[in-house]
């Protein structure tokens, strides 16, 4: 996960990266975590991004499921993901 989240951040945004990473899923960094509405890998995709991500393969690659957050994160910036609130 460290090396993905260095690929495709920059690196004034790792920190802030890995710590949402570690709060979507509950500080164990389970890329294969499956959350309550359907939400994918470590990064907790959400299904409403099925069809522009591949959802089941986000789950199993952890490089491929960071950098689909990444796509999102240059939309959105951190915004789509609650934990980084805490972050």
């Amino acid at each position: 996960m460290y090396e993905a989240v260095q690929r495709y951040y920059p690196a004034s945004e790792w920190v802030r990266a890995i710590c949402i990473a570690g709060v979507e899923t509950g500080g164990t960094y389970d890329n294969g975590l499956v959350g309550a509405a359907g939400e994918v890998s470590l990064w907790q995709l959400h299904p409403i991004h099925a069809g522009r991500f591949d959802l089941t393969r986000a789950a199993q690659d952890v490089g491929y499921a960071t950098w689909a957050a990444h796509q999102l994160w240059q939309e959105w910036g951190w915004q789509p993901w609650t934990a980084a609130r805490w972050c």
